[in-house]
């Protein structure tokens, strides 16, 4: 069998969006599927040993549009988003003027390769768009991987009605004829079924999981000092967790008159350092940060593993989500902080026996009470750290990817049958 897969992103590019698509193009050929990928990622057709990474056998390019760069180095993007008038201009997304090239591209791979079906990951979901058009051009099944709600995703606000509506028309529309829906949890299939009325029984998960890096055992110690640590982006959305965070991290210090030998809030990520830093200065805590960068790979894993207490920001309107770092996370001895609602981070800890402190970010003090708590426990060395290894180990993304593969051969199946 043999898929056409597009994805947006794809290493080498930073963003997250793409891990998933590396795994499909990895671990799918063991199934005995043969993946074609059609991305914007030219990098890919120059960046040295990344194809063989990757078992990408086939590869197609679309070159993406320069809009996004230059609305954010003139400015004018990030005003729009400010006044929340970004979607009145663009549809489906920023990256809108990718689908006439992929979709010329995409005829090209298809006649070139002839695939039984178009596997398509988004957002953006500018994707979603080029893949049913490839579909009903060519008379391909159609299979739609969500990493994200689209319409109904919470964390964004239309700045009118009519705008909503030509999302969920257009959502509708693509949804409606696909031959398999998929998406990266259960909560995220309740969001995406009960906005779009789609049969939430016709959703099926395949988890994002946790790459293969983290497979081999490490012996890098904890540090001497309290490190609390978080990755990934600081979004807007998280900014009263972060604020409820940082105060108590405040009263902490203030209240153990401790110093930056004793403790430490350590990020790596690509968040505006401005922006952090401003947050940092309001809550007097600058002297106790620690700017990692970006980290990839074993520099990332090494932090991971000498942390102490693993940051996870889960705020209401985010709370159905499972973010890739969470798998990460899970696979060194680590005991999550999770700040803002019970939801999916919690479920998935109670599933995986991950030691875990819940502290909800409505009131700050009771952040920092239970952050105090945990610093109580850990210099008597008797903070709970970790996970059950065999429960984590069915989060893989070669096992994710297995689980992905049967569920493609059987929609075939149907499709042909």
């Amino acid at each position: 069998m043999k898929i056409l897969l597009i994805s947006y992103f794809f290493p080498p590019d930073k963003s997250v969006g793409g891990l998933r698509a590396a795994s499909i193009t990895k671990y799918f050929p063991d199934t005995g599927i043969e993946v074609v990928l059609l991305t914007s990622q030219t990098d890919l057709e120059k960046a040295e040993g990344i194809q063989e990474q990757f078992n990408i056998k086939e590869l197609f390019t679309a070159k993406r549009s320069k809009l996004r760069y230059w609305g954010y180095k003139t400015k004018i993007l990030a005003l729009l988003e400010l006044l929340n008038l970004d979607k009145l201009f663009v549809f489906p997304d920023i990256y809108f003027p990718w689908i006439r090239r992929a979709v010329k591209e995409g005829r090209k791979a298809i006649k070139q390769t002839n695939p039984d079906c178009i596997l398509v990951t988004a957002p953006p979901f500018s994707s979603f768009i080029v893949a049913n058009k490839l579909s009903l051009e060519f008379n391909l099944p159609l299979l739609l991987d969500y990493r994200d709600p689209w319409s109904g995703n919470p964390t964004i606000t239309y700045p009118l009605e009519i705008v909503h509506k030509r999302h969920f028309k257009m959502e509708k529309k693509i949804i409606q004829r696909a031959d398999l829906v998929v998406t990266v949890s259960e909560e995220y299939a309740e969001v995406i079924s009960s906005n779009i009325d789609f049969p939430l029984e016709k959703i099926s998960i395949i988890y994002n999981g946790y790459t293969s890096v983290f497979e081999d055992e490490k012996n890098v110690q904890k540090t001497k000092k309290l490190k609390i640590f978080y990755s990934g982006s600081i979004h807007s959305i998280y900014k009263k967790t972060f604020d409820s965070f940082l105060y108590a991290l405040n009263a902490l210090i203030c209240e153990k008159n401790l110093t930056p030998e004793d403790i430490c809030f350590s990020y790596a990520g690509v968040t505006s350092r401005k922006t952090i830093y401003r947050k940092l200065e309001k809550f007097n805590m600058v002297p106790f940060f620690k700017d990692l960068g970006y980290l990839q790979g074993e520099e990332y894993y090494e932090q991971l593993q000498e942390a102490n207490l693993h940051l996870v920001f889960n705020p209401e309107i985010h709370k159905y989500a499972l973010v890739t770092k969470i798998y990460d996370y899970m696979q060194v001895d680590s005991h999550f902080l999770i700040i803002g609602k019970q939801g999916a981070v919690v479920k998935i800890c109670k599933e995986v026996k991950q030691q875990y402190t819940f502290a909800n970010d409505e009131k700050p003090e009771n952040v920092a009470t239970m952050l105090t708590s945990l610093y109580e426990k850990w210099k008597d060395n008797k903070l709970a750290y970790g996970a059950q290894k065999e429960l984590v180990c069915k989060y893989s993304r070669e096992e994710q990817t297995k689980r992905y593969a049967n569920l493609i051969s059987k929609t075939i199946k149907i499709y042909n049958s």
